[in-house]
This record gives C-alpha cells, sequence and structure tokens, in this order.
C-alpha cells in the first residue's frame, strides 16, 4: 500500500477506476489521507515519503503545514493532505505506470475486437491478469465468435491459434463474457455450449445384435460405440424390443434374436444413453438388473428416460424361485427406501430386499435367460444350456466290433 496507507484504498480500487475508464467516466477523483498512519512514522522515514509522494504526484498532492507528533519547538512541517486525479485515466497512469499502458492497449483492443465491453469490464482484474499468448488468443476467439456467430464447431476443429482445450479451461469464464458482450446466447449448462461450440459427446455403449439379421463386416457381434454415432441411426431404428441388462457379462449368455437388441446400461448411466438414443424410440424397452440397492436405483433412472420401460426379474417372484442364489447385500444402508418411479411389485420387491438384507446378482440368474428365450427373444448361451445341448462324442469302436458288424451284415 502507497505510503503505508496513507492514501486508504488508492491501490485497491485501481481495478474499479479502470471500469470508469471502460466507462468514459472523466471526474475529478480525490483522496484524504489518513494522517494519522502518516504521523506515526519515524521522522526520518516521514519526510523519504512525502518526497515519494511529491515526484509520484506532482502537484496533485496538497500540502498542509503539521506540527511532528513528540517535537517541541519545531515548527509545522507540510504534509501530504489528499490527492486528486482528473479522472481514472490519470489515476491509473500515476498508481500503474508502468503497466498501465499495455492495459489500456488491451482494453481498446478488445473493445474494438467485440463492439462494447458490458460484462468483461466487471472482470477487469482477470484481463489484467493475462499473459500476452492468453490475451492474443481471447482476442481471436472473440473476432471468430463476432465473424461467425452461427457456428457451432467441435473444439478440436476449431482452428485459432492459442485455443484448446487446456486455454479454454482456464478461461471459459473470460470467453462466456465474451459471448454475453456480443449477445449470443448459448446453454447456461454447459460451458463448451454456452461458447458457441458443440459439445463432443464421447459417451459410448455396448451394442450386441443378431448376427443373421445384421451381418458384419468384422464377423463380430457386439461392439462399443460412440452414442453420438448411433443414436440416429436408420438400422437401429427398425430393432423391435431393446434388452438393456446392467453385467456386461450377460451379453456373452445370450443371443438376440432378428429384431432384438442387447444394451449394456452401464449402472447408473442407463437413464443418459436411454435419453439419447433416439432410434429406439419406437422399440419396447425390457430393464433386466441386479436386485439390489444399485438395480433399482438404475432401474428408476432408466424408467424416467422411457417411461413405457418394463423390467424383467424385479418383482418379488424371484425372493421365492431365486433363493438359492441369494446373497448377502453389502450396501444395505441404500436400501432405506424404495428410488421412484417403480412399479407396485417393483417396490415390495426391493422393500422385502431391504428386509432380509440380500441381492440377486443377476449374472447367477440363469433363469432369467431362460425365461426371455421362452418368450423367442433370445437364444440361451449359459454354461447350463451349453452343456444340455452339447452331444457326447461317440466312443471309438474296436476292431473287432468292426469285424462283428461286417459279418452279421452278410
Amino acid at each position: 500500500m502507497i505510503a503505508n496507507g496513507l492514501f486508504n484504498g488508492l491501490q485497491r480500487d485501481c481495478v474499479r477506476f479502470t471500469v470508469d475508464w471502460i466507462d468514459g467516466k472523466v471526474d475529478p477523483i480525490s483522496y484524504y489521507a489518513k494522517l494519522s498512519v502518516f504521523r506515526k512514522l519515524p521522522i526520518g522515514r516521514m519526510a523519504a515519503e512525502r518526497n515519494r509522494f511529491t515526484e509520484l504526484f506532482g502537484d496533485r498532492v496538497e500540502m498542509v503545514d503539521q506540527s511532528l507528533p513528540g517535537v517541541r519547538g519545531q515548527p509545522p512541517v507540510p504534509m501530504p493532505n489528499h490527492v486528486t486525479f482528473a479522472g481514472p485515466d490519470d489515476l491509473l497512469s500515476c498508481v500503474w505506470s508502468d503497466e498501465w499502458p499495455a492495459m489500456k492497449k488491451r482494453f481498446l483492443l478488445l473493445k474494438e475486437t467485440i463492439g462494447r465491453l458490458v460484462a468483461l469490464r466487471n472482470n477487469a482484474h482477470k484481463i489484467i491478469n493475462l499473459s500476452d499468448a492468453d490475451f492474443e488468443a481471447l482476442v481471436a476467439f472473440a473476432a471468430w465468435r463476432r465473424a461467425e456467430p452461427e457456428a457451432r464447431p467441435y473444439l478440436r476443429s476449431l482452428n485459432l491459434p492459442g485455443v484448446g482445450t487446456k486455454w479454454l479451461e482456464r478461461n471459459i469464464r473470460l470467453c462466456r463474457l465474451v459471448c454475453a458482450d456480443l449477445g449470443l446466447e448459448g446453454s447456461q449448462d454447459c460451458h463448451i455450449e454456452a461458447c458457441g461450440l458443440h459439445r463432443e459427446d464421447r459417451r459410448e455403449a455396448t451394442l450386441k445384435w443378431n448376427e443373421d439379421a445384421y451381418p458384419s463386416p468384422f464377423g463380430n457381434t457386439s461392439m462399443t460405440v460412440r452414442i453420438s454415432e448411433v443414436k440416429s441411426s436408420p438400422v437401429l431404428a427398425k430393432i423391435g424390443v431393446v434388452i438393456v441388462v446392467e453385467n456386461l457379462e450377460m451379453l456373452d449368455k445370450m443371443r438376440p434374436a432378428p429384431d432384438v437388441l442387447i444394451l449394456f446400461g452401464a449402472g447408473h448411466a442407463v437413464g443418459p444413453i436411454l435419453a439419447d438414443m433416439g432410434c429406439l424410440a419406437g422399440a419396447e424397452i425390457i430393464y433386466w438388473g441386479d436386485a439390489d440397492s444399485h438395480g433399482f436405483a438404475c432401474l428408476s433412472e432408466a424408467r424416467r428416460a422411457r417411461p413405457d420401460l418394463r423390467s424383467h426379474r424385479m418383482t418379488p417372484e424371484i425372493l421365492e424361485n431365486c433363493a438359492h442364489l441369494m446373497r448377502p447385500e453389502p450396501d444395505a444402508a441404500r436400501l432405506l427406501n424404495a428410488p421412484s418411479g417403480l412399479t407396485p411389485d417393483e417396490a415390495r420387491c426391493c422393500e422385502a430386499l431391504k428386509e432380509k438384507w440380500l441381492r440377486l446378482e443377476q449374472e447367477f440368474d440363469e433363469d432369467g435367460v431362460d425365461e426371455l428365450a421362452a418368450r423367442g427373444l433370445v437364444d440361451p448361451l449359459t454354461e447350463r444350456h451349453m452343456a444340455a445341448t452339447t452331444e457326447p462324442e461317440p466312443e471309438p469302436k474296436s476292431k473287432l466290433s468292426a469285424l462283428r458288424k461286417i459279418l452279421s451284415a452278410h
């Protein structure tokens, strides 16, 4: 603080006067000295500060004669009383003598590029603290948004010097203010979209389809894909039934029928996945998850996205039919209340599991696969089914048995 707090608040208010300068204010500014602070300085320091004020502010400082504390018989000495500046520019030129010329150029360039500084002016300190490289990138961003207000490119395709993912993360607030000063409204929920950029959707979904109905040139029947790439797929729009499973292992235990798709719901991500997969809007959705705290919570989230969704193996019948497969619920504290959006049967099942502290993990419920197979939705590929349909290898025939067969034929 100048003169150890003599003109209290002078430096602190420089940012505020930067805003006044941007607004074009030219009114004089006066600060009265806090003489009690100055009078507490040692006599030698007091003289040095007085001389420094004279050099720094010149004739802007009004001096008054004051007697020195603790000194008798000495005539009063001139001391700073108040300092008056012609306006914000005059004040900033004095206090920020080294920095202000460069800062002034920054604000003038931004005003020329954007046309006005309204939202940005209240964040002048952020602009002042930018490095030269970051400021040049901000000007480039502002010039692009003004020239192409309707553009919505991906950040990776935005060819602006210095503007990248890391830069945007550091300066996202300033970019939003630039857009506000340009009068460009964007999404208030997403910083990227608010800056006029298209948010890259990196979310993925794992799908399994019938290889006869949809042959793949790669020979695979399942694939992890970007949701943004398939959400409008005309091929998926032909699907009649979608079976959503909570565990990835279930993809290997079922082969979907020709008009059936098996979708890995990725746990709690299932709601947004179903909401964004618009191509499945006409399909029947069957949700099959673990009968436990997480499973019912995921079911609730899935139903918010698709209210017409039906659950599979998540009703009270499993408590009797699958008692031998039940395991202790390690996360019983989450079962305090059934999630919203459940049907009465689903809620009763959830409450019963809560009382018994039990859970049924989907991958152990092979009967659930058989039920879907009975409806013609899948072909079971469970270990039990594969063992039952595998033909035993024929026993090797001895030479004697072969000879008997030949002889009996004659």
